[in-house]
């Protein structure tokens, strides 16, 4: 598995397109959708905290972490991860799909 693919399912872009089919298009797909998309940008933003490079990056969160930033990031991180630790699995279904709970 391409990890570069795996990480494009969390991208801004895709997120877009889910809130675009939720709240314009209507879908009744993607209606209810708004747990996922936070979880989306949650993921996205962490991601790309972990792949930075670019030290002139006018983003706060696109640059290395630094000794000037590391508590503003170090905190971004910490509430992700409590986001991310109440995630609760609510329904096993067969055929390895699962069902997840995501608070808003």
């Amino acid at each position: 598995m391409h990890v570069l693919l795996a990480v494009q399912t969390f991208s801004n872009n895709a997120t877009d397109a889910i809130e675009y089919c939720m709240n314009d298009l209507k879908l009744p797909e993607f209606q209810g959708a708004e747990a996922e998309v936070k979880f989306c940008r949650l993921m996205n933003d962490i991601f790309d905290i972990l792949n930075t490079r670019n030290f002139l990056s006018k983003n706060t969160y696109n640059k290395p972490i630094k000794q000037n930033n590391k508590d503003l990031i170090l905190q971004f991180m910490n509430q992700r991860i409590v986001y991310i630790d109440k995630i609760q699995c609510i329904e096993p279904k067969s055929n390895n799909v699962v069902t997840f709970k995501l608070l808003l």
